[in-house]
């Protein structure tokens, strides 16, 4: 063979799949407790969360879209999210690294566009868990403020009541999560169960409910446009509703160096976790439209969506009260499995210098095995700043 051609052939040959991406991973990671394929299962629908996810959302496609927009755009989204869990899960297959995403396209992207392509989508892919990190901490700021001022009708809450009860749940989170879960990993579980719980409660008592249901033709039939934008226009938009039910669904690619036979154990909870979310949420979406008979009413909520709208369909605040209060500790584990996924994908990308102050980022602690320092953005990164900036300026 011509040497010339064989130089060729060995510059355009793919890359080695077996090659390792991030090779300073120490020993006392790789041989503390690993998650096992259940523990995955639960990490994953904890984060995703489905059914609280779409409830936590509603109201935007309620405005845009309506009953119709929420029911069959969660079939549009389910189909959606399960072609990118089938094209995740094969790519993590072949390639089990922890940064997922950043990493595939490091391997798979031109070359010639190789380093700019994974960089930026490794910077998206941190941003992105700060964001879900912040998104699901407000959650329970907001249920908590709303408990209270439902006991304590006089109470007006300002900005900064929501930060400091973001940092202090934040932290206790953030300390469970370094110094305990490494021990505990069956927390997840415990989430998991707590989660179905849940859902099958909420569900039955839906089903049960004595009082009037709402028509098959609003809840089946009925798309309500206030947006002023066209009624494909108002569709598309109600889908982050929806979309919001997967968010977080790549969780398991981030893990794989927490898991034994991470070729075969990641791919299969991707998916699954997509199947579960479709099974959980779309009988809670149908049941719940049917409990909503006043829409004018339920659009006019001006609190705390989730918990007005219980009282109003269960006539009973008790019930509510204890839907909320259970959902606030069933937080607690959803933001543990973000804040474990998260530092992974930080670690992944610190490890390959792709942000400022790597070298910090990157150490792992010898006794825990975890990122200890990635904790530090959660809680006082330009997320949580620019929040206390807002509080105190509008509390002025």
């Amino acid at each position: 063979m011509d040497p010339q051609s064989s130089d060729k052939a060995t510059k355009e040959s793919p890359r080695d799949p077996s090659v390792r991406i991030v090779d300073t991973v120490p020993e006392f990671v790789l041989t503390k407790q690993k998650l096992g394929f259940p523990s995955l299962i639960a990490l994953s629908f904890n984060i995703c969360n489905s059914w609280a996810g779409v409830t936590s959302s509603m109201q935007i496609a309620l405005l845009q879209g309506g009953p119709f927009a929420l029911l069959y755009g969660f079939f549009v989204t389910t189909s959606l999210y399960l072609c990118i869990a089938l094209s995740a899960a094969e790519l993590i297959s072949v390639y089990p690294t922890p940064g997922g995403q950043y990493h595939f396209s490091s391997i798979l992207a031109p070359r010639k566009f190789t380093k700019s392509i994974s960089y930026v989508c490794g910077f998206i892919s941190v941003i992105n868990w700060e964001i879900i990190g912040a998104a699901v901490t407000i959650i329970p700021c907001m249920q908590i403020l709303a408990l209270w001022q439902y006991y304590h009708p006089s109470f007006q809450a300002k900005p900064w009541h929501q930060f400091v009860i973001y940092e202090a749940f934040g932290l206790f989170v953030s300390l469970y999560n370094n110094l305990i879960l490494p021990k505990a990993l069956w927390t997840h579980n415990l989430g998991f169960i707590l989660n179905l719980t849940i859902f099958v409660v909420v569900t039955v008592l839906l089903i049960v409910r004595p009082f009037n249901k709402a028509p098959d033709v609003f809840v089946w039939n009925t798309f309500i446009n206030l947006t002023g934008w066209s009624d494909g226009v108002c569709f598309l938009t109600s889908l982050v509703t929806t979309c919001f039910g997967f968010t977080g669904l790549d969780a398991c690619l981030h893990l794989t160096e927490d898991v034994s036979s991470p070729k075969r154990v990641v791919p299969r909870s991707i998916v699954l976790t997509v199947v579960i979310g479709f099974i959980t949420t779309m009988p809670y979406i149908v049941v719940l439209l049917y409990g909503i008979v006043d829409m004018n009413a339920t659009l006019a909520i001006q609190g705390y969506l989730p918990f007005e709208m219980y009282k109003m369909i269960w006539r009973s605040d008790a019930a509510a009260i204890a839907i909320i209060t259970s959902s606030i500790f069933l937080t607690f584990f959803i933001l543990n499995a973000i804040m474990q996924t998260s530092s992974r994908m930080t670690w992944a990308f610190a490890c390959d210098n792709g942000i400022v102050f790597s070298r910090v980022f990157k150490r792992m602690h010898q006794n825990l095995a975890v990122p200890l320092q990635r904790s530090s953005p959660e809680l006082g990164g330009p997320i949580s700043l620019w929040s206390l900036i807002l509080s105190f300026e509008n509390s002025i």
